[in-house]
């Protein structure tokens, strides 16, 4: 018997695939990183791992403090943007 999802149900499912898709998106670049490191590829993975813990702090400060906090974490991922198109990642 297959119940019916509601919509918290199906935000809940959206953000895992969501999730799952940029945790594999984030292997593929480390995967690059490893097998053929060279310094583009390695920086690369770096600076998306970079932007990787700033996305999910923003995920854990969202559901322990609130979503104020959750997009001020969010917020740092602009000046870290910005930063990575002056200063090298590794």
């Amino acid at each position: 018997m297959v119940l019916p999802l509601g919509p918290v149900e199906k935000q809940a499912l959206l953000e895992a695939a969501d999730t799952s898709a940029r945790a594999k998106l984030l292997a593929a670049f480390l995967e690059m990183a490893v097998f053929e490191p060279t310094p583009k590829r390695v920086q690369s993975a770096v600076r998306n791992c970079v932007h990787s813990i700033i996305v999910l702090d923003a995920a854990v400060c969202i559901g322990y403090a609130s979503p104020y906090w959750g997009f001020a974490v969010l917020s740092l991922l602009l000046p870290t943007m910005l930063l990575t198109l002056w200063l090298n990642a590794t």
